[in-house]
C-alpha cells in the first residue's frame, strides 16, 4: 500500500552509512510520525539500516535466493559497528554462495560430498 505524501522521509533512502547520518536519521523517524525506515548502503549493496521511531537501528542483509527476496538480521547498531556490519554482511554471502555451491555439487556427485 503506498504511503500518503504527507508521509515520506525527506531525505535520500541509499547513502553512505556514517554514525552521525544514522543517528540523525533515528531522531528523524520519531518526529515525522512514521514507523521505521530503511536505508540502503551506498558502498555494500544489499547492506540494509531499519531504523525504529523508538530510535534503534538494525543491520540486515538482503539478498536474493531461490528467485525470492531474502533477509538475515546482523545486529543492532551499537553492538555492531557499520564496518563490522558490512564485513558480517559480505561473510553471509560468502557462506550462502559455499553452500549452494555445494548442494548443486552433490546432486551431480551423490555421496562424495557434505554440506
Amino acid at each position: 500500500m503506498p504511503t500518503k505524501p504527507g508521509n515520506r522521509f525527506p531525505h535520500p533512502t541509499t547513502v553512505d552509512f556514517t554514525k552521525a547520518l544514522l543517528l540523525q536519521y533515528a531522531q528523524q523517524v520519531a518526529s515525522l510520525g512514521l514507523k521505521q525506515i530503511e536505508v540502503c548502503d551506498k558502498r555494500e549493496r544489499g547492506l540494509r539500516a531499519i531504523i525504529y521511531a523508538s530510535g534503534r537501528v538494525f543491520f540486515h542483509a538482503r539478498y536474493f535466493f531461490a528467485h525470492r527476496s531474502r533477509h538475515k538480521k546482523l545486529g543492532e547498531f551499537g553492538v555492531l559497528t557499520i564496518e563490522q556490519a558490512r564485513a558480517a554482511m559480505l561473510g553471509n554471502m560468502a557462506n550462502l554462495a559455499h553452500r549452494t555451491f555445494a548442494k548443486a555439487l552433490s546432486r551431480i556427485c551423490p555421496g562424495e560430498i557434505s554440506i
